[in-house]
């Protein structure tokens, strides 16, 4: 039924759009109407859930919100499909303008909420990972110190190797073993 009204709406919305000289309160009435239909529209592809449909709502709200900058709905509802499609930044600064334009908003503020309870998550696993990456390099570090062999490129010490260098060295060095035995394939290579 949704995508049914999401139709109706366009095509009343390709009506709207046909409205050219006209008087400044009727380019007002125009644009208020106009819209409503954006809004009804990305209302209505929102409901329908999951998918391509956020896309939809998007660009919906987008074109609402060309009309209105501060149409707080619009930016509610671009919020939550973005959310829907994973792009975090964008949707969190959706909301917080929303908050911002209507302190008393809950749903603005829930959404938020989840929002920055994922990005959280998100950095505690990021540094989960560098954590891990850390602990590799240290490994493979004291193994080939204690081989004989020379430091590996980044760093010769966890003080002088930031995580992200870590990461680096320790990615580069593990293509070049791949390099190494693919290149060697009868005499496979012991990582030191």
């Amino acid at each position: 039924h949704q995508a049914n009204a999401a139709a109706r709406y366009n095509k009343s919305l390709t009506h709207a759009c046909k409205f050219f000289d006209v008087s400044p309160q009727q380019q007002a009435e125009v644009d208020a109407t106009k819209l409503g239909l954006h809004l009804n529209i990305a209302q209505c592809w929102l409901k329908i859930g999951e998918g391509a449909w956020a896309d939809l709502v998007v660009r919906s709200c987008k074109d609402a919100l060309a009309i209105d900058a501060d149409c707080v709905k619009a930016l509610y509802r671009r919020g939550v499909a973005r959310s829907k499609l994973a792009q975090v930044d964008g949707a969190v600064s959706d909301l917080q303008a929303c908050v911002k334009l209507e302190p008393g908003n809950r749903d603005a503020k829930r959404e938020l909420a989840k929002l920055t309870d994922k990005v959280r998550q998100k950095k505690v696993a990021m540094l989960d990972v560098d954590t891990l990456l850390e602990t590799v390099w240290l490994h493979w570090a004291k193994r080939r110190e204690a081989a004989g062999l020379p430091p590996l490129a980044a760093a010769t010490s966890a003080a002088a190797a930031p995580v992200s260098a870590a990461s680096a060295a320790l990615a580069a060095w593990l293509r070049d073993q791949c390099h190494q035995h693919n290149g060697n394939q009868d005499q496979p290579r012991r990582m030191p």
